[in-house]
Parts: C-alpha cells; sequence; structure tokens
C-alpha cells in the first residue's frame, strides 16, 4: 500500500470538493457550540462527560457521511450533500450504533491506561466504512472490521499509526492558532474540516482494497 499516493489522490479530490470538508465543519461547530455553554455554567462532572459523549458520536456520525460523498467523489469526480442526506437516511441505524459504540469503548479504553482505547480504535478502523460503503449492520461492520484489520495487520498499522501522528500534529497546529482572537478558531475549523476530508477519503480507498465485497464491486 503506498499511503503517499493516496493522500495525494485526496488532496486532489478535496480541492474539486471543498464540500468534502463540511460535515467535519458542521460537527465542529457543534461541538465548539456544546463546549461554549457547558464551561459557561460550570458543570458537574457528568454533565461534561456526557457532553463529551454526544460531541465524540457527532465527530463519528460526521466522519461517516464523509466515507460516503469521499467514495461518489472518488467514482464521479464530484459529490454533494444529497449523497449526504440520503446515506444518513439509508443507514442512520446502524452508522448512529457504530458511532455511538466505537465512541464507548475508545473513550474507556483511553481511560484505562490509553493503550486499549488505541487498541479499539486500530480494530474498529474499518467498521464505519463497512457499515456506509457495504451497508453492514452494527455488529456486523465492527465484526468486519475486526477481521479486516487482524488479516492486513501491517498496512492497518500504517494507516492507524499515519492517522494518529497526523492528528496529533494538526492538534498542535490548532493549539498554536488557538492564541489568534476569531481568525485562530477559524482556521482551526477548516483544517480540521480539511484533515477529516482528506482521512475519509484515504480510508474510503484502502478499505476497497482491503474488503472482498469492495473489490468486486468495484
Amino acid at each position: 500500500m503506498h499511503l503517499q499516493e493516496l493522500v495525494r489522490e485526496a488532496l486532489t479530490i478535496l480541492k474539486r470538493n471543498y464540500i468534502l470538508a463540511a460535515p467535519t465543519i458542521i460537527s465542529s461547530f457543534l461541538a465548539a457550540f456544546a463546549s461554549l455553554v457547558v464551561m459557561g455554567k460550570t458543570p458537574s462532572t457528568s454533565t461534561t462527560i456526557g457532553v463529551g459523549l454526544v460531541i465524540s458520536v457527532i465527530g463519528m456520525f460526521a466522519h461517516g457521511v464523509t466515507l460516503a460523498m469521499a467514495r461518489e467523489a472518488l467514482d464521479t469526480g464530484e459529490t454533494s450533500f444529497t449523497t449526504a442526506t440520503e446515506t444518513s437516511r439509508r443507514v442512520i441505524v446502524p452508522l448512529l450504533s457504530v458511532s455511538i459504540a466505537m465512541t464507548f469503548l475508545i473513550l474507556i479504553g483511553v481511560g484505562m491506561f490509553l493503550v486499549p482505547g488505541l487498541l479499539a480504535a486500530f480494530v474498529l478502523l474499518y467498521a464505519l466504512p463497512a457499515v456506509v460503503l457495504d451497508e453492514e449492520g452494527a455488529f456486523e461492520a465492527m465484526k468486519k472490521s475486526f477481521n479486516l484489520a487482524r488479516t492486513h495487520l501491517a498496512d492497518t498499522f500504517v494507516l492507524f499509526t499515519s492517522i494518529v501522528l497526523s492528528t496529533l500534529v494538526l492538534f498542535i497546529i490548532n493549539v498554536m492558532l488557538a492564541v489568534i482572537p476569531l481568525l485562530g478558531q477559524l482556521l482551526n475549523v477548516i483544517l480540521t474540516g480539511a484533515f477529516g476530508a482528506v482521512v475519509a477519503t484515504v480510508v474510503v480507498q484502502v478499505y476497497r482494497r482491503l474488503s472482498p465485497s469492495e473489490e468486486s464491486g468495484t
């Protein structure tokens, strides 16, 4: 797997389809708004945890929608919110179910000395693609993701590690930009949206290469 080539193709797709960044940008705005509301009321620990879980689920759901848009952009050269709306309507139950399950498993794992959370994120890397691209049920999608990660351990490790490291870089950049009033926050949201679009497009390409059903369908 030549990850650099996949990233270049993802960037080319994004340049032609800025709307790919929209789901992540919207979820980022919702997360920022929720955080402001909570921080302004000196919330209890349970409220903070609850809001954090909701924000995480929204982010997962947005990633799922972006996956559908990325697939269309890869297939046809362009995409639109119509695809996002149709996908959300068609697979809303398994998409939400997997988003919630991944959020709980990853956050609980992170709370248990980080490593279990990273392991959960690793083996569930292909769960949302399985829901969106193959329309698998929630349990079947998570099972398929585990099997793909286990079977293609090296490719999955390269992809997962790249996502984690690039996320850390993005976090550092966002922290640096945060000192700039308003403009810094706006740039944070735009960069996060672009990053989410590129990651989704790369994940779609990798999933198609590794998944038997996607290979046979392309």
